[in-house]
Parts: C-alpha cells; sequence; structure tokens
C-alpha cells in the first residue's frame, strides 16, 4: 500500500510538473530561414491575394465589351440615320421611287457619308440592290435589273486587324433584315462570323412620309472591339506581373524587416535561460520607430530588472547565510561546552545562551520569512488608489488603543482636506509604515512623541509627489550610515538593548515596498535631535 501511494503521488509529481511546463518545454528554438518563415509566407500569401483579387475581375472585360459594343451601335445608328434622311431627298415624291437617274446621287451621298465611317453598306431600292460596298452577291431581294456597282471601299485609318476573319460573304444572311427594313422595321443584330468575331449588322427604313422607298443595311466587324478587349487585357496582364513582382520583393523586405529581428529576440531570450544577464546581448533594436523597437526595449529592461531580481536573491541568500552562522557557530559551541562543563552555574549560562541562539535564530527565520512574502506579494497583488491619509490615521489609532505604559505616542499631523492619494496595495504600504513607526518607538524616550507628517507636493519635474516625514526624538543615525540602515541585516541599536533583538530587515523591508511603488526613502538627523525618514511617493 505505502508503495502504492508513493507510486500515485510521483505519478502526480511527473503530471504537475508536465503541466506546470505546457508549451514553454524545453529545447532547442525551431530557428527558420526566411523563405521558410510562416510569418514571410503569411505576408507574401496576403499582399499576393490582395492583388489577384481585384486583377481577376480586370481581366473579366465583358462590361468593357459591352460598353464599346454599345457605342458602336449607337455610332451606327447615327451615321444610318443621317443617310436616310439625306437619302429620303432624292426619293421621287409622287411615285415614291428612286429612279434610275437619281441612283448615282445616292452612291455619291452613300460614298461620302458612310465611306469614311469604315462601315461596309448596302442600298435597296426598287425592289434592288441599287449600291453596295463590296462584291455583289446573289439574294432573293433581286426582282430584276443587273446588279449596281460596288461603292468604292474607303481606304483603311488603321492597319487591318490579323486576328479579324471576316466571313467569306460578307452579305450573308441580310436578306431578312432588309425585308424588315423595307416593311419598316428596323434591325440589329450580332451576327456570328468565322474566326470567333461577330458582326455588328443595322438595317434602317428610308421613310418618305408613310412610304419606304428604300432601306439601308450597315455591316461592321467586331475584331476592331476584340482588339482593344485585348489590348485592355493584355495591359492589366502587364501591370499585374509588375504589380506581383514589386509586391513578392516588398512582402519578402516586409518579412525581412520583421521575421530576422524576431529570430535574433528570440535567440537571445532563448540563450538567457540558463544564466540570465543583463550584459548578454539582448539585439538593440531600440532605433526602430515601431512595434519591435519596442519589443527590443522592453526585453532589454526586462532582462536588466530579470537580472537585479537574480543577484538581489543572490545577495540575499548570502546575507541569511552569513546571519545564521553566527547564531549557529555559537549555539553549536554552547552544545559542546555544556557536554564537557559539570558546575550547574556554567551549565545554566551555557542553557541561557543556547536559547538566546534559538530565539535569535527563530527571529532570523521569521523575519526572512516575512521579507520573503512580501517580495512574492508586492508582484503579485494588484495596485489601487487609496487614501494614505486614511490608513496612517488608522494605524494610529490602533497604536493609540494598545499603548500601553512608557511607550511614546504617536501624533498625526495631517489635514482632513489632505487625502494624499497613492496607487499601492495597502496591506503592503501599511507593513512598511509599521515598520517605520517601530524603529522610531524603538528609539524614542517614553516621554517625547513620534511625529508623522504628510502633505502633497510638485516636485521641480511637474511630477505630482505625497511627502511623508516620520520623526522621532532618538540618538539619531550614525555619522555616515544615513544609507547602510536601509541594507539587510544591518543593525545600529541603543547600547541598553539586549543583542539579536532585532534582525536588521525592517528598513530593507521598507525601502523595497516603496521602491515597488516608485517611491523612495531618505533617512537624516534633525537639527534639534533625533531621526526624520522622509517617504516620497508618486500622487494618484
Amino acid at each position: 500500500m505505502a508503495r502504492s501511494a508513493r507510486s500515485r503521488r510521483s505519478t502526480g509529481s511527473a503530471t504537475a510538473t508536465a503541466r506546470a511546463e505546457g508549451p514553454f518545454e524545453s529545447g532547442p528554438l525551431r530557428r527558420r530561414p526566411l523563405w521558410r518563415s510562416p510569418i514571410a509566407r503569411r505576408i507574401l500569401l496576403m499582399n499576393v491575394l490582395v492583388l489577384i483579387i481585384p486583377v481577376v475581375g480586370l481581366l473579366h472585360l465583358e462590361d468593357y465589351r459591352q460598353s464599346l459594343l454599345a457605342a458602336e451601335r449607337q455610332a451606327m445608328t447615327s451615321q444610318a440615320e443621317t443617310a436616310a434622311l439625306a437619302l429620303a431627298l432624292l426619293v421621287e415624291p409622287e411615285r415614291g421611287v428612286l429612279d434610275e437617274e437619281r441612283v448615282q446621287a445616292a452612291e455619291e451621298l452613300l460614298r461620302h457619308l458612310l465611306g469614311s465611317a469604315g462601315l461596309r453598306a448596302r442600298l435597296y431600292a426598287n425592289g434592288r440592290v441599287v449600291a453596295q460596298d463590296g462584291p455583289a452577291a446573289d439574294g432573293p431581294l433581286e426582282i430584276g435589273g443587273p446588279q449596281a456597282p460596288a461603292l468604292p471601299r474607303p481606304p483603311p485609318e488603321e492597319p487591318a486587324d490579323p486576328l479579324a476573319k471576316p466571313a467569306p460573304d460578307p452579305w450573308s444572311g441580310l436578306d431578312a433584315l432588309a425585308e424588315q427594313a423595307l416593311e419598316g422595321r428596323p434591325s440589329f443584330v450580332q451576327w456570328p462570323v468565322s474566326g470567333g468575331w461577330k458582326q455588328l449588322r443595322l438595317a434602317l427604313p428610308v421613310r418618305v412620309g408613310s412610304r419606304v422607298p428604300a432601306a439601308i443595311l450597315l455591316v461592321r466587324s467586331t475584331a476592331t472591339i476584340e482588339r482593344r478587349v485585348a489590348e485592355r487585357r493584355s495591359e492589366v496582364l502587364w501591370i499585374f506581373a509588375g504589380a506581383l513582382g514589386a509586391t513578392i520583393l516588398l512582402s519578402l523586405y516586409l518579412a525581412y524587416t520583421i521575421a530576422i529581428p524576431l529570430n535574433r529576440l528570440a535567440e537571445a531570450a532563448d540563450g538567457l535561460r540558463p544564466l540570465p544577464s543583463a550584459s548578454a546581448g539582448i539585439p538593440d533594436l531600440s532605433e526602430r520607430d515601431d512595434e519591435l523597437g519596442d519589443l527590443s526595449l522592453a526585453l532589454g529592461r526586462m532582462t536588466q530588472a530579470l537580472t537585479a531580481r537574480i543577484q538581489l536573491i543572490e545577495r540575499f541568500a548570502a546575507d541569511v547565510a552569513h546571519e545564521l552562522k553566527n547564531p549557529l557557530s555559537s549555539l553549536r559551541s554552547a552544545v559542546e561546552t555544556l557536554a564537557r562543563v559539570d558546575r550547574p552555574e556554567q551549565q545554566a549560562r551555557l542553557r541561557a545562551v543556547i536559547l538566546d541562539d534559538v530565539s535569535r535564530l527563530d527571529r532570523l527565520i521569521t523575519d526572512i520569512s516575512a521579507a520573503s512574502r512580501m517580495d512574492a506579494q508586492l508582484a503579485r497583488e494588484p495596485l489601487r488608489v487609496l487614501s494614505l491619509a486614511t490608513l496612517l490615521r488608522d494605524m494610529t489609532d490602533a497604536y493609540e488603543a494598545v499603548r500601553s505604559e512608557g511607550v511614546p505616542p504617536i501624533v498625526l499631523r495631517i489635514g482632513r482636506d489632505q487625502p494624499l492619494a497613492v496607487r499601492a496595495d495597502p496591506a503592503a504600504l501599511g507593513h512598511a509604515f509599521r515598520n517605520l513607526f517601530d524603529n522610531a518607538l524603538s528609539f524614542s524616550p517614553a516621554e517625547r512623541a513620534i511625529v508623522v507628517e504628510g502633505w502633497n507636493e510638485i516636485a521641480g519635474t511637474g511630477e505630482r509627489l505625497v511627502i511623508i516625514n516620520v520623526d522621532d526624538s532618538g540618538p539619531g543615525i550614525p555619522a555616515g550610515k544615513q544609507e547602510a540602515i536601509f541594507e539587510r541585516f544591518y543593525s545600529e541599536r541603543p547600547t541598553s538593548e539586549k543583542f539579536g533583538t532585532h534582525s536588521g530587515l525592517g528598513l530593507s523591508i521598507v525601502r523595497q515596498i516603496l521602491a515597488a511603488y516608485g517611491g523612495e526613502i531618505q533617512a537624516r538627523n534633525r537639527p534639534e535631535g533625533g531621526a526624520r525618514f522622509t517617504v516620497r511617493l508618486p500622487a494618484a
């Protein structure tokens, strides 16, 4: 059963240890080159995605194509209406036909109006094709008579599109449009041709009053439009390629300026695990005006604070060992001597020495434990705004309530209108002033009061401070010991006091608590006699 219990305790301890380590288990850091950095990949991915999404939308140029088609249709309609109005003037009003004498004028009119627009045109009148741009085509609309000669094609304004592949017969399929136009119904269609393009075909009646003696048919290939769309797509792709290259380079530069310094900081922080040292190299990136500079500064300050704390612990451990060694040596010597003496009075003195040493050890251990607990409390307890005047008033009232005969009184001189607000933990701050009061009471004669004064003050730097003076009427501080009295285990007691009554940790704990709240304490002798301890704390 005992073994089983020990096994369970061992297993529970191992589980607790693993739970305590959590994700921060010991082991080497994963050092990655830039191209394997997750941060670099995320930056690159996000920037490229932000660039690709609008580019993909731009490559879908259907809206642009439709706008060009609509503009082209509008232009063809305007040109056809202008030509129809002009041709209506050539129609013989009485018979409502375009006689042979006026066909030549119609041809000249079409040549001037439509020839320069790059359109192919065909004019139907008198039941047949009277003029057209391009080779003649057989069709059911030919009622009789020879086909009209082709209109001269105007010189192209721009080179022919090599992608444009018009149908062998550009007039194929126009008969139905012509019939609709001669019936007075305008028509517009997009006619597919070989090569994947289309033709824009517009048929418009030529009206003379209520009659429709003729019809105009216009044809234009969409090759130019498709070429413009292709050019726009090519431009977008080239811009995208340049932007993509710039994005990749800038993303890599951004990742380099982030990931590499972070790796350096991580390696430096990991290198501090065996033995933190302020001189061990946290990279100094404080010249960077960004979060990495702030992180470098914070890590450097943390390292300095951690180093100072470790050095403080080491000094404290050395001081504790030294202070414990003296009573232990005395105790050992007394115990060894006690076994060799036979006289009762010598044995009694040795037993008294042993009891004194044991009491001194007990006081030392108690004070050391209190100092350690106070250190942990200062790091753990949250700060809050409190009235130092109220705290001191409660403390002095409590002292007065239990004060016995022969103990000096404590006089508090703080105005009721001065709350003396500070930001601290009330228990810790109360412990500090309790140590100050105990120190003053131990030096002052019974007939002289301890005077505590407090007020608000503005320092030369503009900082608002709370000042507290604790005055006693004792012998004062020995010359040159104004700073030494705050060291651990230092004790400068009256000669009438029994040795070992105080551990010398009280004033050291006071300075430790005040420093945790950004305050300080100074000691000096008063001209009228006694010592004055001045506490300065930042006002809340």
